[in-house]
């Protein structure tokens, strides 16, 4: 826990902890404009795999290929063109909870037991969910996940991008031979085509309202990118700061686009995007279907002063990542609101002071500014949150505030 003077006023940060963003962003149903979470439509039935860690080799192509069945079977329930949710096991016990919690929560879902990749691959074909695949090479580049390696072969991104946009599963070039022999054509082969051609020429296609970013090494949440039809990409280089650009204001950045908290929320922070650093997360189309009609129900005693405070009428934004950076820019004051993992405060203007939270200002305009901590005098209280506490930044009048922050300033957040 650190602690600063600033504007005559005694600040204590300590680590707010970003748990159950995804559910709680996704628990109450609101307009369309209103909402930083896509919806799913809740299935009929759930059919699981088998443990993907004991899928035949090559076990990382299948496990590519799952994902992008999991993707096609969850958007085609949000098309009404199916009623099905495909549920990938990986063998860990704390996902396993997940799995029962949901059908807890849904008791009425089926379960028709548990199918190999093969097999679901024949389940869609049949109802006419999977259309064909796209062809792609597994990236062999040297070097650690989740870095920035030379020789990189993004076409997985390629065909993750396209899967939901071609009906196609993901198909490595080891395992074509097999997908032609379960009768699947050939889409597209996205072997050397770049994640900017796949850009430039599907733009109007993709999903507006969310960006996935991975590591073409990992399978990890391509089920959700492909249901939603969102552009998978890897890199700080072309075309993602241009993607970022084209997206909506303040949409979910799914993945994580390598490096360390700096480098991967970078472009969305300036951008005035949600990094949600999710790379390693599963199952998200089925843990989110239907959540818009569960209601939200805060657990009383979690957030007791956060609970109690009024509904906003505008919004700012937040990364769920820590980011200690040098910024500079400038924000326009005037009555908005931040929520953080679904608390919401009013006031003039709040800032996190935890390391596991950052923020991104936006005028009531919807101008993207890049001015995340602003040297403005601070609030005269406090609002405890879970496992860390929220200072709020209350501005008197409305007008400019110019400044720049860098760690371990007063206004910055410093290090941990």
């Amino acid at each position: 826990m650190n602690h600063w003077i600033s504007g005559g006023q005694f600040h204590t940060r300590s680590t707010f902890l970003g748990v159950g963003l995804l559910m709680v962003l996704s628990l109450q149903a609101q307009p369309s404009e209103e909402r930083w979470w896509p919806l799913q439509s809740l299935p009929k039935s759930v059919v699981r795999t088998p443990n993907q860690q004991e899928f035949a080799s090559p076990r990382a192509a299948l496990e590519m290929m799952v994902q992008s069945i999991a993707g096609l079977a969850a958007k085609a329930v949000n098309e009404g063109q199916g009623d099905e949710l495909v549920w990938v096991d990986n063998g860990n016990p704390d996902l396993e909870d997940w799995y029962v919690r949901f059908f807890a929560a849904h008791p009425s879902l089926h379960q028709p037991g548990v199918l190999g990749p093969w097999d679901l691959v024949d389940r869609y074909a049949k109802r006419g969910l999977i259309k064909g695949y796209i062809l792609y090479r597994s990236d062999s580049s040297l070097g650690q996940i989740n870095t920035y390696r030379p020789g990189m072969d993004c076409s997985v991104n390629v065909a993750t991008s396209l899967a939901g946009l071609l009906d196609g599963i993901i198909v490595d070039e080891e395992l074509e031979k097999t997908a032609q022999a379960y009768g699947l054509a050939r889409l597209l082969d996205a072997r050397g085509k770049s994640q900017a051609w796949c850009f430039e020429s599907y733009l109007t296609q993709f999903q507006r309202a969310m960006l996935c970013t991975q590591d073409p090494k990992k399978p990890h949440v391509r089920d959700l990118a492909i249901a939603q039809k969102a552009f998978t990409v890897y890199g700080k280089e072309a075309p993602t700061p241009a993607v970022m650009a084209w997206l909506d204001p303040l949409s979910p950045i799914l993945g994580w686009n390598g490096g360390d908290e700096f480098a991967s929320t970078d472009l969305s922070t300036r951008f005035g995007h949600i990094q949600t650093a999710t790379d390693w997360c599963m199952n998200l189309p089925v843990l989110m279907a239907g959540a818009e009609k569960t209601g939200r129900q805060p657990k009383k005693g979690l957030r007791p002063h956060l609970d109690r405070l009024e509904r906003p009428t505008q919004r700012s934004e937040f990364l769920s990542k820590p980011t200690a950076t040098t910024c500079s820019g400038f924000r326009e004051t005037s009555s908005g609101v931040t929520r953080l993992i679904g608390a919401i405060l009013t006031a003039a203007k709040f800032r996190s002071v935890g390391p596991a939270v950052s923020l991104n200002w936006r005028s009531c305009a919807r101008r993207r500014l890049i001015m995340r901590w602003p040297l403005v005098r601070p609030g005269i209280h406090s609002l405890n949150g879970a496992g860390g506490t929220i200072t709020p930044i209350v501005s008197a009048s409305t007008g400019r505030i110019d400044g720049t922050c860098s760690p371990g300033r007063p206004s910055g957040p410093g290090p941990s």
